[in-house]
């Protein structure tokens, strides 16, 4: 049995109070590189049929699959957030505004297979650009650096 501590027991406590329509990463097992973003579908069940040795945590959240992207491309505070997020449960609702806009993006990135770097750095360029009309100022700003940063 698990240590019971306030470590364990936070994780517990984000995970149950999960809001409906909330972003959830996780990253992928396939690939080191890659991130499934998923939006929760509904609050946290129960299911007495997985409480067992065999199922595992009968605790479960609907969630529906948006999207899986590499970790590069998310946004900068979030990947700032997730390498002290290591096999956790974390709250990253400062980042909340960041990502909707990220995923307003990365649905146009996706819509077309990248096959060349050139082609990705038009693609990030265009996005970057695009960014700079956000009504989000972090995203303008972080935008309008990246930018400058690749002149």
């Amino acid at each position: 049995m698990p240590d019971l501590n306030a470590h364990n027991l936070s994780q517990v406590e984000q995970f149950l109070h999960i809001e409906v329509g909330s972003i959830v990463l996780s990253p992928s097992e396939s690939n080191a590189e890659s991130m499934h973003l998923f939006r929760t579908v509904e609050s946290v069940q129960y299911d007495m049929n997985r409480d067992n040795s065999k199922e595992g945590n009968p605790h479960g959240v609907s969630v529906e699959h948006v999207m899986t992207v590499k970790k590069s491309l998310l946004p900068p505070g979030v990947l700032r957030s997730l390498k002290g997020a290591r096999k956790t449960v974390c709250n990253f609702s400062k980042h909340a505004a960041a990502m909707e806009e990220f995923l307003k993006v990365a649905e146009h990135i996706s819509e077309e297979p990248v096959t060349t770097e050139f082609e990705l750095q038009n693609k990030v360029r265009n996005t970057l650009i695009q960014a700079l009309d956000s009504e989000n100022e972090i995203v303008r700003v972080q935008a309008a650096a990246a930018l400058y940063k690749s002149a």
